[in-house]
This record gives C-alpha cells, sequence and structure tokens, in this order.
C-alpha cells in the first residue's frame, strides 16, 4: 500500500512538473511573438491556405497574383474556397496578414451549406468550441414553457392526492394563462427566426480563430469564415476601430 501511495505522489508531482513547463513553454512562445511583433519579424506556421499570419503584401500577393489593392492596402480576390464561389479579403496591420475574410457568394440553402462547411472544418480542426442556432434555440424554448405549465400542474396533482384536499383551481388557472401567453410569445419568436437566425460555430488552435458565421434576414442569407490570427487580430481591430473613429471626426467636420 505503502508503494502505490509513494507511485501515487511520484506520477502527480511528473504531471504537475509537466504542467508547469507547458506552461512555461506557451509563456515563452508569447514573449517571443510579441517581441518578434515589435521587432517586425513574427511569422506564424499557421494561417490560411499557403498564407501564414505574418506574411508582409508583397508575400501574399506573389501567392495569389490575381488579387486586387484596396483603399487601406489590403488585397481582395474572388475564387472558388472548398468548390465554393468566394470573394476573399486579406487583412493587414502594420503591413503584417493579421486577419482572412471569406464571404460565400453563391449558395442555395444556408443551412446546407453552412451544416456542409462546418462538416469540413470540423474534419481539420476538431469539434467546435462553440455552436450557436438562434432558430434552434428559439423553438426549444417553445417547449420550455409547455414542459414547467405541465410540471407545476402535475405537482398540484400530486400534492392534492397526498394530502386529501382540493387543489388552488384559482391560482391554477393563473398559471395556465401564464403559461399560455409565455407560450404564444415563443412560439411567435420562433416562427420570425425562421425567416431571421444566425448559425455560428468556432474552432481554435494555438495560433489561429476560425468563426464559420451564417445570418438569414428576411431579405439576404451571408455565409462567410474569417481566419484570425491570434497574435494579431487584436491589433487589427484596435487599427480599424482608430480607423473608423477617425472617418467619423472627418465626416462632422462637414456639419
Amino acid at each position: 500500500m505503502r508503494y502505490l501511495g509513494l507511485t501515487a505522489l511520484v506520477l502527480v508531482a511528473c504531471a504537475t512538473e509537466q504542467q508547469g513547463s507547458s506552461a512555461l513553454a506557451r509563456r515563452d512562445a508569447i514573449y517571443a511573438a510579441n517581441r518578434a511583433l515589435n521587432e517586425g519579424t513574427y511569422r506564424s506556421r499557421d494561417g490560411f491556405q499557403s498564407t501564414r499570419w505574418g506574411m508582409t503584401r508583397d508575400e501574399v500577393a506573389s501567392l495569389y497574383p490575381a488579387a486586387e489593392s484596396l483603399p487601406r492596402g489590403d488585397l481582395a480576390l474572388s475564387m472558388n474556397v472548398a468548390e465554393h464561389p468566394a470573394r476573399v479579403v486579406f487583412l493587414f496591420t502594420k503591413g503584417r496578414l493579421g486577419v482572412v475574410h471569406i464571404r460565400f457568394t453563391q449558395f442555395e440553402d444556408i443551412r446546407i451549406e453552412h451544416k456542409a462547411l462546418a462538416e469540413l472544418l470540423t474534419t481539420k480542426y476538431g469539434i467546435p468550441s462553440e455552436d450557436v442556432d438562434t432558430a434552434q434555440e428559439a423553438a426549444e424554448r417553445v417547449g420550455q414553457h409547455r414542459l414547467a405549465a405541465d410540471l407545476v400542474w402535475s405537482s398540484a396533482k400530486i400534492n392534492e392526492a397526498l394530502s386529501g384536499a382540493p387543489a388552488d383551481t384559482y391560482k391554477q388557472s393563473r398559471i395556465d394563462a401564464s403559461a399560455e401567453r409565455a407560450e404564444a410569445e415563443a412560439q411567435q419568436q420562433a416562427i420570425s427566426a425562421q425567416s431571421d437566425f444566425i448559425l455560428q460555430k468556432k474552432w481554435e488552435t494555438s495560433e489561429t480563430g476560425i468563426n464559420l458565421f451564417g445570418r438569414r434576414i428576411p431579405d439576404e442569407d451571408m455565409l462567410f469564415i474569417d481566419y484570425e490570427s491570434i497574435m494579431l487580430a487584436p491589433r487589427l481591430h484596435q487599427e480599424l476601430e482608430m480607423e473608423r473613429l477617425e472617418h467619423k471626426k472627418e465626416q462632422a467636420k462637414d456639419l
């Protein structure tokens, strides 16, 4: 028994040491990446297709000669992605590739296409870390309201049988009326959600965040994938926000 206890202590100690080493390695990797970012030499081993985070505009352009230049220095082109026609935009921060935005331009059914793309991404990156379907959530809420009311009714009947005292019919009728209103509202929301919903799945590697996003609104369906460098995307978003605020200031001068 003593030997078993000693073995367990050794295993725990080894596991703790390995976790500590792993955490130190991640910390050192982050420090090194930040230093490389500041020095302008950061280059990831990850990215979209043959691109790598941290590539310069010229390097990306050499991989996609048909790409056109956008006003802020980003690159864009139309191409097939996973056999789907798409518009692909390569976004840069301080001249370094940080985000790739893919907007699919032709598809028949948003749910079918979203599911097909999700299956491909799951094959490559594993189970998604986030899975959202607002229409499904709205439909599930309809049943939840009815279930809650049925449970209250069942509880009242059980108490009546056990105590021999008649249930408060007035109280039960108010509960039923409230449940019916809530269920009717949930049903209306579920109906509306069929023409206005969001589909979203997310994956993450050590260097890349992947966001598959679908949106149906009454007049349009939208489907896209964003690949984001975990190191560079925050800087890019901050840069874009500053540019947006500066643009608003320029617009305000006309007023």
